[in-house]
């Protein structure tokens, strides 16, 4: 495992062992694909978290705002993945960065 790979390991297990009441979301940054979010949501079970944490994809470049509705659809084909949400799911959009990619007209 890269040191990397190490840091995110250990911020799991450092999340799986709080209450629930503590944390809210797991926003994933520069999310691209459904796999963003799916491994996240292994790597908290593999590190003993008892609940399902919502998971937040952050869309953010104009390719990951165009391919969000499509990431997204894909996700809620999946019952595992209905399930953990319980039908419920917060979507983030970062206009910073798919102004600076696109322009500002663009991104909007």
């Amino acid at each position: 495992v890269s040191d990397e790979g190490a840091e995110v390991l250990k911020t799991c297990r450092v999340i799986a062992s709080e209450p629930a009441e503590t944390l809210s979301t797991y926003i994933i940054s520069m999310a691209q694909q459904p796999s963003d979010v799916l491994v996240v949501a292994l790597l908290l079970r593999e590190s003993g978290m008892s609940w399902n944490m919502p998971i937040v994809p952050l869309f953010e470049t104009l390719d990951d705002l165009d391919r969000s509705a499509q990431v997204m659809d894909l996700l809620w084909q999946l019952p595992w993945y209905r399930d953990y949400t319980d039908t419920k799911q917060t979507v983030m959009i970062g206009y910073s960065d798919s102004a600076k990619d696109a322009g500002k007209f663009a991104a909007t």
